[in-house]
């Protein structure tokens, strides 16, 4: 291995420690909210239904099942209350700044086909930005977010309550990141509850 392979591998570690380092520095958190529009018998059984029958959402349904019997809800298959629930995810996105550079890589022609490979770590630059500093134009990031939401109707299909909650995906997969919601969102069940955060785990 060259001195430029070796140099292009440890700026590269060097690069990957920093984002984690920064990445796990900050306490993950989503957002929950909900709304009661009746009130829910305390001895009302509860039938579990997904929007669509994958095989996440069936994993999800589970997880639902086992926190609505840990806060005291009668889960039956049939039931005169229905738990419906949907899950939904934005992609996220990242678009450079103007002028921002953290890492250069640049490769060559010379003579008789030579072809030769430069590596630049910008840590600095008032101008441009680097690992250390923002710079005049940072570029943007839009996390992938993951959306859980869930009703409970009552007989004759009428609405009793309504939750949902919202999460960016940051050090988890999809399904782990829904399955953290569910027990923080069914503790609000039969509650009108104000726009609040809550630790992802």
């Amino acid at each position: 291995m060259d001195l430029e392979q070796r140099t292009m591998r440890i700026l590269a570690a060097l690069f990957c420690a920093f984002f984690l380092v920064a990445t796990n520095a900050v306490a993950a958190e989503g957002e929950l909210s909900a709304t009661s529009y009746k009130g829910i018998p305390k001895a009302a059984t509860i039938s579990i239904r997904p929007w669509d029958n994958s095989d996440d959402n069936l994993k999800l349904a589970r997880e639902i099942k086992a926190a609505l019997e840990a806060d005291g809800h009668s889960v039956r298959d049939e039931a005169d209350f229905v738990l419906s629930f949907s899950t939904r995810n934005r992609l996220g996105d990242w678009s450079p700044g103007g002028r921002r550079s953290v890492l250069e890589l640049k490769g060559s022609s010379g003579r008789g086909d030579v072809e030769t490979a430069r590596v630049q770590l910008n840590l600095y630059s008032s101008d441009q930005g680097g690992v250390l500093n923002r710079g005049e134009e940072p570029g943007s990031v839009v996390p992938t977010n993951y959306q859980l939401e869930v009703t409970v109707d009552g007989p004759n299909g009428v609405r009793y309550w309504q939750g949902e909650a919202t999460a960016n995906l940051e050090r988890s997969d999809g399904l782990s990141l829904t399955r953290s919601m569910v027990p923080n969102l069914i503790r609000t069940l039969g509650q009108t509850v104000p726009i609040q955060s809550f630790e992802i785990r």
